[in-house]
């Protein structure tokens, strides 16, 4: 689309073929560096991504461990993500909520292509740009790390107008205690008047 406002069927297939494999972004060069129809060639990219993800091939969470981690000892973070595909088949689930200092935890989450949103909520500014180009991963940057997590996770929800009952969080290892593993909770909420409440998990 340098110097057309409509794509060629090579270049429209070469866009849906990257979705289908799963690519976790995709980019313009020419068309929106020095071609005549920037804002047209954005908005085409975005709408044939937005009309070939619902037929993207799904991935299982063991599948996708089996053929990376052949032969291999599967880590914390692989085992957490056995869990959260686990709590997808039986919750009604609105987000995944990572707070995170280096991203990683949400990078091999975002590897399983989730149905919902993983929210990675980080102080580090390189950190969120970083994972704009993760799959599913929504960045979010709060400069000062909330007192409780698990409010801040409904509360972040609620106002993002998320469907479902259900958040995961997930928390790492932090550097001011002993805590060296990685552990998950989900927090749901119902309409009863008391308001939310906190299964552990």
């Amino acid at each position: 689309m340098t110097d057309n406002r409509r794509p060629t069927r090579a270049e429209a297939t070469d866009v849906a073929n990257a979705i289908l494999d799963g690519t976790d972004a995709v980019m313009l060069s020419g068309e929106s560096a020095t071609g005549k129809y920037p804002a047209e060639a954005v908005a085409m990219l975005a709408s044939i991504a937005r009309s070939i993800e619902p037929h993207r091939p799904s991935h299982s969470v063991r599948e996708t461990l089996r053929a990376s981690s052949y032969g291999k000892e599967i880590n914390a973070g692989d085992l957490i993500s056995l869990g959260v595909e686990d709590a997808l088949q039986r919750m009604d689930l609105a987000a995944v909520v990572i707070p995170s200092r280096s991203g990683d935890t949400a990078r091999r989450l975002a590897r399983m292509r989730l149905p919902v949103w993983i929210a990675a909520i980080s102080a580090s500014e390189s950190t969120c740009q970083g994972l704009q180009f993760s799959y599913g991963v929504h960045p979010v940057r709060e400069p000062e790390e909330p007192e409780d997590w698990s409010r801040y996770s409904k509360e972040w929800v609620r106002t993002q107008g998320l469907q479902g009952k259900s958040v995961i969080l997930i928390q790492g290892r932090r550097p001011d205690t002993r805590r060296q593993t990685t552990a998950w909770r989900s927090l749901t909420w119902c309409d009863r008047e008391d308001g939310p409440y906190e299964h552990p998990s």
